[in-house]
């Protein structure tokens, strides 16, 4: 009886994992991947085994299991069958090795090279988003150094992709980086050429002209970008290859479809290829966003909105594209409503906005920035209540409302009586309304709080000095006035 209980709570086992395993992969394609397969490997070695433990208890009848004996020229073959395919994974597996050392220091390159801007900012992988990055970067040097550096730091990391291709050809991420990187250093050499098109204006030019053959495109590309166009070839080798390894990754679509025209593609390849890349990767940011520009660019407005609405959740790296795209187009108060960005996204369109430069907008969208402040201060659990706070007055600052900012800062320092940021930017309001006794208050409690700090300390001078000379009875512009007072 005992080892009756002991089969059949092996056996429960046994089910009960292989039904977990086989209702997964009537959803997911576990099955496809070696890694996940080999449980289901070891469920039937289990299986096997637990089978050959009750044949034998229950069969009462002793006797030897019979042996089978293999000729010796079978047992060789065999083995050398396995050594062959044995040396040939180890193979596959060494070129594997040896690519991911170099794209292991292009990962590292990138994250050494990528600052975030915000706090949802993340390092990314894309060589397009380093790149911009690094050129805008508020790093303290000339925009030509950063140029330069972020130029150099492309090089190198295109550099790295390329060996790690060259040592593992059959990974298709690697052949789909590469291509960017190709693609990307293409537009570099372009921006400083004599002819400087880019990859979209190539593709719309040769649409536009009407080639009677690939030959007669192919010269024209040589005569108008000379040796700048073999960048613009080998992104295209690489993107057809990553499509041939692997046809379900939406963002090679998406670069097929800049460079379709090379093969011949008539215009129609454009929006072939972002659809395909939407059917196989429908939830991708990217391939929501390059086919909502598409349809933004041919006048589809509305079903390029709905599809940029569908990625600006995402990542943040593409909604800072979208924001750019749309502000200055749309009105903020539109922008705001569509698109419900959060708390954060809110900041990245108030930017947005203040880049653009236009004091209507820039209005608008401040006074919907500090009513979502205060509706942020107010949240409850919310660890940077005092910042939004803080934030709420500087834009009604900024709007020139200052009683409304006094009121925002009243409220926040009632609910957080000991925070010095508040307090300091309560004196600095009062200061710029003039209400130079009560910023001297303010500021006396600052400085209670910090007495070391000297800035503070000489801002507390110079308001206490302001007071005294605003208040003074007599006031006094010389010397000689002075006597004579006396």
């Amino acid at each position: 009886m005992a080892e009756n209980h002991q089969e059949v709570t092996l056996f429960a086992a046994l089910l009960g994992s292989f039904v977990a395993n086989y209702v997964h992969a009537i959803v997911d394609f576990i099955w496809w991947v070696p890694a996940c397969l080999i449980l289901l490997l070891m469920q039937a070695a289990c299986a096997c085994r637990l089978y050959q433990i009750t044949r034998r208890r229950r069969n009462t009848d002793r006797f030897e299991e019979p042996v089978i004996y293999f000729p010796r020229f079978i047992i060789w073959g065999v083995s050398c069958f396995v050594a062959l395919i044995a040396g040939w994974m180890v193979q596959q597996a060494h070129g594997v090795w040896m690519g991911e050392q170099d794209y292991q220091a292009f990962q590292r390159l990138a994250l050494v090279n990528t600052e975030p801007t915000d706090a949802m900012g993340t390092p990314s992988e894309s060589l397009a988003d380093t790149f911009n990055e690094t050129t805008s970067a508020n790093s303290g040097f000339s925009a030509e150094q950063r140029l330069a550096y972020a130029q150099q730091q492309l090089v190198e990391r295109v550099n790295l992709l390329i060996q790690a291709a060259l040592k593992n050809p059959n990974d298709v991420e690697l052949r789909a980086k590469v291509a960017e990187g190709y693609l990307i250093y293409f537009e570099l050499l372009q921006s400083k050429s004599d002819n400087p098109m880019s990859t979209q204006q190539i593709r719309d030019t040769v649409y536009a002209s009407g080639f009677t053959s690939q030959d007669e495109m192919h010269e024209w590309l040589k005569r108008a970008f000379g040796n700048n166009v073999q960048f613009l070839y080998a992104a295209h080798q690489h993107t057809l290859a990553a499509l041939r390894l692997c046809p379900l990754q939406g963002d090679v679509y998406l670069q097929y479809a800049q460079l379709a025209f090379l093969d011949g593609a008539p215009e129609e390849a454009i929006e072939s290829c972002l659809s395909q890349a939407q059917e196989v990767r429908p939830f991708d940011a990217d391939v929501l966003f390059e086919r909502g520009r598409f349809e933004w660019t041919r006048g589809e407005y509305e079903t390029g909105l709905n599809l940029w609405k569908e990625a600006f959740h995402q990542e943040v790296r593409i909604q800072k594209r979208i924001i750019r795209l749309v502000s200055g187009p749309l009105p903020p108060k539109t922008v705001v409503e569509f698109f419900e960005p959060d708390w954060l996204a809110l900041r990245r369109i108030v930017q947005q906005y203040r880049n653009i430069q236009d004091p209507e907008m820039l209005n608008e969208v401040l006074s919907i920035y500090a009513l979502r402040a205060i509706q942020e201060a107010a949240r409850e659990g919310n660890d940077e209540a005092v910042n939004a706070w803080v934030q709420a007055a500087q834009a009604y600052r900024e709007l020139d409302q200052l009683q409304n900012a006094e009121q925002c800062l009243i409220a926040a320092i009632k609910r957080y009586p000991h925070n010095y940021t508040l307090h300091e930017s309560y004196a600095k309001l009062l200061y710029s309304m003039s209400r130079m006794e009560e910023a001297e208050k303010e500021l006396r409690w600052c400085l209670d709080y910090k007495p070391d700090d000297q800035a503070l300390r000489r801002r507390y001078e110079l308001v206490q000095s302001k007071r005294l000379r605003n208040f003074s009875p007599v006031q006094l512009t010389s010397g000689q006035e002075e006597e004579a007072n006396h």
